[in-house]
């Protein structure tokens, strides 16, 4: 196999590879028109909000709704229009476009839920609420377990309210 022949063989790949991110389209999406870079806009502004949503996981950092949401005027700034009613209204493939804006919203937003929920629960990642909170029951728990058998009796009778203290004819 001679030097050109390698090169080659990338030239392909790399023809192989337009030809079928070509095929992956959706069928409104065209070069005659602006879809393609709305299209493109969307994909990309959805790549760098996962990004975000994968780098952060504490709720205080989704105070804003524009680090997890795609809106129309960013996309048709991305695209390089100057109004999102020119893509998003105006024409044939709007519904297409807005469909497409909102699938992605969508997922960004499920995204957002899931790793809030999976937010990992070493100290390192909880307020400071909860550091306190935590805090104060290990400090109880240990008073607690050195107590000795009556003083614990006695503290839970102490605690009971006086109609169950009359129930178990306590009082």
């Amino acid at each position: 196999m001679t030097d050109l022949d390698y090169f080659d063989q990338f030239d392909d790949e790399g023809a192989e590879e337009s030809v079928s991110k070509r095929d992956s389209l959706p069928d409104w999406v065209s070069d005659s028109n602006s879809s393609l870079a709305a299209y493109q806009a969307i994909q990309s502004l959805y790549k760098e909000k996962m990004q975000y949503i994968r780098s952060h996981s504490k709720k205080s950092h989704y105070t804003k709704k524009s680090s997890y949401h795609i809106s129309k005027s960013k996309v048709a700034r991305a695209a390089g229009l100057a109004k999102p009613n020119a893509i998003f209204h105006s024409v044939d493939y709007a519904s297409k476009l807005t469909k497409e804006l909102n699938d992605k919203n969508a997922l960004l937003l499920a995204s957002k839920e899931k790793a809030l929920l999976s937010r990992s629960s070493s100290r390192k990642n909880m307020s400071r609420k909860e550091l306190e909170t935590e805090l104060r029951a290990r400090d109880r728990y240990k008073e607690i377990s050195e107590l000795k058998v009556d003083e614990i009796v006695d503290l839970t009778l102490k605690r009971l309210p006086l109609a169950v203290k009359r129930q178990l004819h306590l009082a």
